[in-house]
């Protein structure tokens, strides 16, 4: 069932769960790239070694190939054309500031994701890699709005509408957006630039949140949107 369809569906049975359309204005809106650092976001980071070392590296190859593959390209053109717009692009990574990560939450902690915010494990992946006054936010948790100071610095900065992209889908993606639909933000999420486990995990999560908390629309649908609501008409072609 697409988007539409649900959304049609909750129309006519007068349920809740449609939202009105999301308007991608400059000065209000941010794309938040999710945790794609080296160590869940590359497969010689933590997490892929861990898979190799432990024998299971087929079970999380879907994984790793669509992060390659489509993931990374997608949010590379996000990023490019946030950046051509003047629209905020904001980094969220698993980071400690102490050596020894004792702020870090209890399963990051069992997950030995406590590495500090300077190492390898914690960088963005270069082909995405932050620009020198590009907000980047470390945090404690899965969910990024209960995990650091995110929510103060969007709001100093006069930002109601977010982008969503990035990994796990149906982890930190999610759980970023759900808590940032419930403090009154406007979200779209960029349903090809983000990925799970598996196929099914990332339709299943895909569906949890589109409609209810955020219009999902495919990189290029956001990328026009983003051209027609910033009032710049469509954007080049190559």
């Amino acid at each position: 069932m697409t988007d539409n369809t649900v959304k049609k569906t909750f129309v006519r049975s007068k349920l809740p769960g449609d939202i009105p359309e999301v308007r991608l204005t400059r000065g209000e809106t941010a794309l938040l790239v999710i945790d794609m650092q080296r160590m869940s976001a590359h497969r010689d980071g933590k997490y892929g070694v861990w898979a190799r070392e432990t024998g299971i590296a087929d079970q999380v190859e879907y994984y790793f190939s669509t992060v390659e593959r489509t993931t990374v390209p997608r949010i590379k053109e996000l990023i490019a054309a946030c950046r051509d717009l003047g629209v905020e692009v904001i980094y969220t990574q698993v980071a400690a500031l102490t050596n020894d990560g004792r702020e870090m939450g209890w399963r990051y902690k069992a997950w030995s994701m406590t590495d500090r915010f300077d190492s390898k494990e914690a960088e963005i992946l270069p082909e995405l890699k932050p620009q020198p006054n590009d907000l980047v936010v470390t945090k404690t948790c899965t969910s990024v709005f209960l995990g650091s100071n995110l929510d103060r610095y969007l709001r100093n900065m006069r930002v109601r509408n977010l982008i969503a992209c990035g990994v796990a889908t149906n982890g930190c993606v999610e759980s970023a957006v759900r808590d940032a639909s419930d403090l009154e933000y406007s979200l779209v999420l960029a349903t090809d630039a983000c990925a799970t486990i598996s196929r099914e995990d990332q339709e299943q999560s895909v569906k949890a949140m589109c409609p209810l908390y955020a219009e999902g629309l495919t990189t290029n649908q956001v990328i026009e949107k983003l051209f027609r609501d910033c009032g710049k008409g469509q954007r080049a072609r190559a």
